[in-house]
């Protein structure tokens, strides 16, 4: 009966531990710090010394090259990064996740794009934490805190929401510092 009840515990507390919203997802936020490239004379580098659990809010945007309706909300979503960058830059961090078929497809998308924010290394794009904070579609934006809890995103009950609906809440949220 004892080892039952153990076992129980057990697996309560790695389940609240392994959940997106725990807390301890913020450590993933570290960790995927050293999983970040970012494009510099035409070429994706690491993009070094950059600790994304030190932002106050982490914004991840999953897109692709082959996407319509990505490419037509990028341009948007780099205007709004420069203008909120300029007045919120410490407080806040965008990250590319490509669903692209190549390394290559995701480099051209992000010259296409002007994206001049990190991006996730192609090749660990399929990461467990992203996933759970992906949505069923693209283009998507998810914003999450330093804890690694999403502050913004698909609502509850919903499997995807377009981007743009989120700029002004994620504008207000910065504005709050």
């Amino acid at each position: 009966m004892d080892l039952l009840k153990y076992s129980f515990i057990f697996l309560a507390i790695s389940f609240i531990l392994a959940s997106p919203d725990s807390g301890y997802a913020g450590s993933s936020l570290k960790k995927l710090s050293k999983d970040l490239v970012k494009l510099e004379d035409g070429k994706l580098i690491k993009a070094k010394d950059l600790d994304l659990s030190s932002k106050k809010y982490v914004a991840f945007y999953y897109s692709a090259n082959w996407c319509p309706p990505c490419k037509g909300f990028t341009p948007k979503l780099v205007e709004f990064y420069e203008t909120m960058t300029k007045k919120y830059g410490d407080q806040f961090e965008m990250v590319f996740v490509s669903s692209d078929y190549s390394e290559e497809a995701m480099k051209e998308y992000m010259e296409w794009g002007k994206m001049s924010w990190p991006a996730v290394d192609f090749k660990d794009r399929e990461d467990g934490f992203l996933r759970d904070h992906s949505a069923r579609g693209i283009p998507y934006l998810v914003v999450l805190d330093q804890s690694g809890k999403e502050v913004l995103g698909k609502p509850e009950g919903e499997d995807w929401v377009y981007p743009g609906k989120l700029l002004p809440d994620f504008e207000k949220l910065l504005k709050e510092g």
